[in-house]
């Protein structure tokens, strides 16, 4: 599976995601626009450095999902 492919099935669940806490009542934190480059896809300063390893990088991803619940009013 391309990277291309991989990123449309992430953003397709985070949609069907969103739907749901919306429904329910939960909190969501959207960060799709934060996390995508301008090609669309995983944006560059999210990389982990090992190119192995396809997760984010650990403490950048931590500082965007911190900004995220800040801005939502959930931290």
């Amino acid at each position: 599976m391309s990277q291309r492919q991989r990123t449309d099935l992430t953003l397709q669940f985070n949609a069907r995601m969103k739907a749901y806490c919306e429904r329910e009542g939960v909190p969501y934190v959207d960060l799709d626009r934060e996390s995508l480059g301008p090609d669309g896809l995983v944006h560059s300063r999210l990389l982990n450095a090992d190119p192995k390893d396809h997760h984010y990088d650990r403490r950048r991803c931590a500082r965007l999902v911190a900004r995220g619940l800040k801005r939502e009013g959930i931290l």
